[in-house]
């Protein structure tokens, strides 16, 4: 199984070390930074799975980082845990905004470190995989045909197979052939799950 890796900045460079030093003998692979800016070289050679970082640092601080990290694709989707001793609601409401996934706060257990590690790349992980899903999803209602898209976009507005025939002027039976062959594409059982699902994507037509 792969190393985790954490990128730990911290301009403590006694506690930043002793986070690593612990997380090393929980088996993750960790590095150092400093400050922000030391932060943004390493992230091009290190391809780290979550940083932990704190606000107040020379050269270039925790929320500055989080912002470049947020605007560039690359780095974007890294979970981002701020260690820190700032606890006023201000601080923590501009990292949030900024895209900040956790907190940690100053003076904290090593292992609450590793614990948070854990939640994120747990939820990560779960994200990803729903990412996957969707877009699976997305690439089954893709394949529809043309008239089954817009019945598929009707059903999604929540219309009945009446109310789509007399919308598309076919009759009742062949709104009812749509709804079972698109039921067989999407690999769904029953009707009610075909209503479920146009409903749950209802914008993949978009």
């Amino acid at each position: 199984m792969e190393e985790t890796k954490v990128l730990i900045i911290d301009d403590e460079r006694e506690l930043a070390d002793s986070i690593a030093e612990f997380l090393e003998l929980k088996g993750y692979k960790t590095a150092v930074c400093h400050n922000g800016q030391e932060a943004i070289s390493t992230l091009k050679s290190f391809k780290t799975d979550v940083i932990i970082c704190d606000i107040a640092m020379p050269v270039m601080d925790g929320l500055e980082l989080l912002n470049t990290i947020r605007s560039e694709d690359q780095w974007n989707h890294i979970p981002f845990i701020f260690l820190t001793a700032k606890t006023t609601k201000d601080d923590m409401r501009l990292g949030m905004i900024s895209g900040a996934d956790d907190y940690i706060l100053k003076p904290f257990k090593l292992t609450e470190v590793d614990e948070a590690i854990k939640t994120r790349i747990n939820r990560s992980k779960q994200l990803l995989e729903q990412n996957k899903i969707d877009k699976h999803q997305r690439e089954q209602i893709n394949q529809l045909t043309k008239k089954e898209k817009q019945v598929f976009k009707l059903i999604s507005e929540g219309l009945s197979s009446k109310q789509i025939a007399e919308k598309l002027f076919v009759s009742i039976k062949t709104i009812e052939n749509h709804r079972y062959n698109i039921t067989q594409k999407l690999n769904l059982e029953g009707q009610g799950s075909l209503l479920k699902f146009a409903m749950a994507h209802k914008n993949a037509l978009d």
